[in-house]
């Protein structure tokens, strides 16, 4: 799928897919149709931002979340948000199991629209964490992501360990449980027309 220039697209839109690994992380990023942190709701700064007294583990600057938007290969709307955030906070180390549960309760209950997450979104949040928690590299939420946007996306995705079989995996799990909604519908699902849980890894 071809990316377009951030003039063209909705934000709702936006999906870079996990195809692009040739092009460089900062195009990319030009596409992605973004908005300044002091547009952000004053309760989700409190609760996602790495700045804050009552930020969660793993989360990041927003430069580093749009990131990850690109490497992990999803788009902006809400369940593509609960997958990223989901995997960001597994992937730290400090994160436990209550961190994951509270976080869930305050974004279903507390967070006002448009950011509050319904129940199909618990399901991606909660995939996204058990992936991060899986993750090769721990503490993503520390790596320097935004210093990398020279290089490949493939490079970049390298760097960071992550495995672009499991992503297809992942989003193969989550088209099967979440089959209705457009951000399933739009997710890479399989690796050049191969199901990625046919393929088999060499031994590390």
């Amino acid at each position: 799928m071809p990316l377009h220039r951030r003039d063209f697209l909705e934000a709702c839109e936006w999906n870079p897919g996990l195809d692009h690994g040739e092009r460089t992380l900062g195009e990319v990023l030009e596409t992605l149709p973004g908005v300044g942190p002091e547009a952000i709701h004053w309760l989700v700064r409190l609760i996602e931002n790495p700045r804050s007294p009552l930020a969660f583990p793993g989360q990041i600057s927003l430069e580093r979340h749009d990131a990850l938007h690109v490497l992990l290969g999803r788009g902006l709307n809400n369940q593509d948000e609960a997958f990223v955030i989901g995997f960001t906070m597994g992937a730290a180390r400090s994160a436990r199991p209550w961190h994951r549960r509270l976080f869930l309760w305050i974004a279903r209950h507390l967070y006002p629209a448009p950011y509050r997450l319904e129940s199909d979104h618990e399901i991606a949040f909660e995939l996204g964490f058990g992936r991060g928690r899986k993750h090769k590299v721990q503490d993503i939420h520390l790596i320097p992501i935004e210093t990398m946007l020279g290089e490949t996306v493939a490079a970049v995705r390298r760097k960071i360990g992550i495995d672009l079989l499991d992503l297809y995996s992942a989003y193969c799990e989550e088209k099967l449980r979440l089959p209705h909604t457009l951000e399933s519908r739009r997710l890479d699902t399989d690796y050049d027309g191969i199901d990625p849980s046919a393929i088999r890894r060499p031994p590390e």
